[in-house]
This record gives C-alpha cells, structure tokens and sequence, in this order.
C-alpha cells in the first residue's frame, strides 16, 4: 500500500504524525510526506522521504505577516484570552484571516498535488485538516483521505473550518473555485475517519468516525546529555519552560512571557530548563542563577527528568507532556490554546493563567504543582489513560481495513 501524509509546513503540525508513518513503514507500505519546501529538512531529519510542492506561498512567513499586523493594531501579539474579549464582528474577522492562510496554500499546492497524485497513485491519504489541497486532491483522483489530529479539535469546535462539517455554501468563495477547477467535488465531511492521539480527556465531542490512538511523542531527534539521564536522587526540583514553534512565529521572544516566567520560577533548589530556539537566546537578556538554556534537545527526552512544565499551551507540549506524567502550568499564548488548557484544567493535571499573569501568580501556580499531590496524582491518572489506547503500530491494521 502507497500512503501519503500532508502536513502543515510546520514541525509542531508535522511531529504528532511521525510515529504513524513509521508504523507504515515497518508494516512493508510505502510513504512519502509532500509538505511546502520550509518542511523539507524536518522530514528528512525524521528519516521519510520528502516531497516539496506549492513553493508559490510561504505558510510561514504569512503567519510572522499576521504578527506584524497584530502587533501594529493592538500593540502585542494575539492571545487567546484578547481574541475572546473583542467584538463578535472583529474575532470572525481575525479567524477568517487565518483561515485564508491555508486557502493560499492550497492555492499553491493543488496544481502540482493532483498531478503527483496521478503519477504516484497512492491507496490512502492522512491529512492534517489545515491542509485544504488534501480533500480537493482526494476527491479529483478518487483516494480515501483520513485526517490527523495534533490538538484538541478547536477547528470544529470554534473555528468553522471548511471540511470539519461545514457546510459547503459557506466555504469562501475562492476556495469552492479552486476544487471547480480540479473538477473536485468539495463535501462537508471529506474524510473517512479522524486517528486522534489525544486521550479523550484531552478531545472534545462530536469528532466523527473518530479512532483514537496512542500519543507516542516525537519532537525531532538528538542527544541525550548526561545531565538528563543522570541526575541524582536529591537534585534540584526540575522546571522545564517553553513556549513552541507556533507562538514563536506569531510573536518571537519578545512577544512572549518567557523573561518574565523565568524569572517568576528560578530560585533555590530549583533548576529551570529553557527549550528554546538558539536563534532567540541573545534577545533573552540577563538570566538568573539555576536557568539552563537548551537547544534542539527534544521534549521528548528532557520531560521525564521535569517535575513540571511552562508552557504557552500548544498541542505539542500539552501531549508530551501528558505522556510524561508531567503537570503543567499553561498561558495560553495564541487563540487556538484556549481550548487545550481548559481540558488540561479539567483533568487536574495542570492549572492555567493569563498570559498576562504577574510574577506572584506565576510563581504560586508553579508551587502549587511542584508541592501539592493533587496535580502530581491526575498527571499519572492522564499518562495511565494515554498508555490504554492502541499504539500507532495496533492503529495501521485498522487503517488497512478502510481502504
């Protein structure tokens, strides 16, 4: 069986579905990864083979665009809570512009998407449901499409997006012209089923055909240092702080709350880890004592050494560190974090603030789960729920039977 995976040209959209296209790869099936160029050396990296199409369009530069915009009209980049307090008119607005980004790559992609299709006639496509070029490929080649979830289904629950169960007479204009010239038939629910490899404590209702899957983190590779795997017993308590790909190129460093979280949560007996990009280290400014900055060390690895996590709420760290039996303290940073840090409160496992939290109250929330049981106890309870569920290896049979 040939399968293709269509990620959004971002490392944070394309790591959850690594372990998949593994799993197809040890099960004897061929794969191929077509993204925008910007993801080609994170594929390869990964050991899968990259298929670069769409360059007319650079997804990530048009969201860096957005932030410029953001920060000229309202002074800072976009945060969850800010988005919920405009008006209804002015939020619509925002989430259309968003939303018209991935209808440019779709625009850039389609062309040359259908046509690898015809060439290389896959039996199956899996699909992020950003990627607008996936169903009208589908439907112009006739190949099943699944989608991948990498979050909380925020799309669906909030967003309107075109292929979620919107309906088609209210899909943008540009986007119904684009399939009419593929001769795709656009549909409200494209795809055949949805793999999940959100717990359902961490998942909304309402997703159809859903088959969950187990969250086998995958946040690129590298090297263990000894400081990771052998610390002793009595060490400092460990503090991990990031803040994602995603909320960095909404904002950058200085957008961000990171000065000021380290600062809250930096103190004796305390080590704090900063996973951030080298390329942010020198707009950081004076660290305190006890910060250790680290870069291209995956989450993956540094986690189980934390006993909590910072972060600004993305899927990413939300699901390794759920896997982990981390607690967490969450700001979400960027509107589509709102949804996944009030599940994460739900279950206990973690506790949410503003991003525009004071250092007392960030300093508090990280206390409160470093030193109360409650939160240590539901983080075990969420990485005992994500171990139930089928591994990516147990999900391929099932796919196989779909096609």
């Amino acid at each position: 069986m040939r399968v293709l995976f269509m990620p959004l040209p971002m490392p944070t959209h394309y790591f959850p579905v690594v372990p998949l296209a593994f799993a197809f790869r040890a099960a004897g099936h061929e794969v191929r990864i077509v993204s925008q160029p910007p993801l080609v050396d994170t594929v390869i990296q990964s050991g899968m083979i990259s298929v670069p199409l769409g360059a007319g369009y650079d997804y990530q530069e048009g969201m860096r665009e957005l932030a410029k915009r953001d920060l000229e009209v309202y002074g800072r980049p976009l945060t969850a809570d800010m988005l919920q307090q405009l008006p209804p008119e002015e939020g619509l607005a925002i989430r259309n512009r968003m939303r018209d980004g991935q209808i440019k790559v779709a625009e850039a992609m389609a062309d040359e998407l259908v046509a690898y299709m015809r060439h290389w006639q896959p039996d199956l496509v899996v699909a992020d449901p950003l990627v607008l070029a996936a169903p009208l490929a589908g439907a112009a080649v006739g190949v099943p499409l699944v989608h991948y979830m990498w979050a909380p289904d925020i799309l669906r629950q909030q967003l309107n997006f075109p292929g979620l169960g919107t309906p088609v007479t209210e899909w943008p204009e540009e986007l119904l012209q684009l399939f009419a010239r593929h001769g795709a038939d656009p549909c409200a629910e494209p795809a055949i089923a949805t793999v999940d490899p959100c717990p359902p404590s961490l998942q909304v209702d309402g997703v159809p055909n859903r088959i969950p899957f187990r969250c086998v983190p995958y946040n690129a590779s590298g090297v263990e240092p000894d400081w990771v795997s052998g610390g002793s017993a009595d060490r400092a308590r460990r503090i991990c702080v990031t803040w994602g790909t995603t909320a960095s190129l909404r904002g950058g460093v200085e957008g961000s709350v990171i000065p000021k979280i380290v600062e809250s949560v930096a103190g004796p007996d305390r080590e704090v880890v900063l996973a951030l990009a080298e390329s942010e280290w020198a707009r950081l400014g004076d660290l305190p004592d006890g910060v250790r900055l680290v870069a291209g060390l995956p989450l993956h690895v540094l986690l189980p050494s934390c006993d909590a996590i910072v972060h600004q709420g993305g899927g990413g760290a939300l699901l390794a560190a759920a896997y982990s039996g981390v607690p967490q303290v969450t700001l979400p940073a960027t509107p589509d974090a709102r949804l996944n840090v009030s599940l994460l409160a739900a279950t206990g496992a973690g506790t949410t603030l503003a991003v525009e939290a004071d250092t007392v109250d960030i300093r508090e929330a990280v206390s409160s789960v470093l030193t109360g049981s409650g939160p240590r106890e539901a983080a075990d309870r969420l990485r005992e729920e994500i171990l139930t569920l089928p591994s990516p290896a147990e999900l391929v049979p099932v796919l196989e039977k779909l096609i």
